[in-house]
This record gives structure tokens, sequence and C-alpha cells, in this order.
């Protein structure tokens, strides 16, 4: 029983020590509220935007432009579905959650572009890029 306990604590370590994790948050405030926050592992990308409620109709087309028509939407809520990747969006907050290994690179690299976007449309200057991991030797 105990060197199984040991193998799993061994393993447990190799897998957080091999993957990369990485996460940045940002916030503005200017007469309005924006707070972003991005993280990147080697296995998910989440992105997360809250902000004035005023901008919720702006967001939504720029989601519109690069996703096309919500699945669901009403008048307070909007969601994007698809294999490995979800976008919600309510008044005032965005959330964008990818699953790498469920999606090509170029699939990636578009979700990557519409956080960038969507900052943009905020009134961020750019997405804030999570610090760089040091690389193991």
């Amino acid at each position: 029983m105990k060197k199984l306990v040991i193998v799993f604590l061994f393993l447990v370590s190799f897998v957080n020590l091999w993957s990369q994790s990485t996460s940045v948050s940002t916030s503005v405030s200017n007469n309005s509220y924006l707070s972003i926050s991005v993280s990147d592992t080697d296995f998910e990308y989440n992105y997360t935007a809250s902000f004035d409620k005023e901008n919720t109709e702006s967001v939504k087309e720029v989601i519109e432009e690069v996703l096309g028509v919500a699945l669901d939407k009403n008048t307070r809520t909007a969601y994007w579905e698809g294999t490995g990747y979800s976008v919600q969006l309510r008044q005032g907050r965005v959330k964008i959650e990818m699953e790498k290994e469920a999606t090509t690179k170029s699939f990636q690299l578009k979700i990557e572009d519409l956080a960038d976007q969507i900052s943009e449309t905020l009134g961020s200057e750019e997405t804030p890029e999570p610090p760089k991991t040091p690389q193991r030797s």
C-alpha cells in the first residue's frame, strides 16, 4: 500500500512538472470597469472578461463575426458551443473555454484572436499575455 501511495504521488508530481500553466489578470479603472483574466496551459485555454454592461452588444457582435449566430440566446445571455470549446456571454461578462486536445492548432489561434478582438472592443490595448514559463533542461 505504501508503494502505491508513493507511485501515485510521483505521478502527480510528474504531471505537474511537465504541464505548463500560466495565467494573468489585468484591471482598468477610468470611469469604466474592465477586468480580463487569461489562463493558458498545455491542455486548455480560458479567457474571462468582466466589463460594463453597455458593452455587451459590442462583444456579442465580435463573437458572431468569428463564430456565427449563438446556439442559444435570449435578452440576457448567449451561448456558443462546439467540439472542444464553449463561449458564454451574459450582461457584462464573457467566458471562453477551450480544450486544446479536442481542437486543431488553427482553431486554437482563432479563439485566441477572438479573445484579442474582444479585449480591443472593450478598450484594452491588448489581451494580457501569461508570463513565459522557463524551459526545463
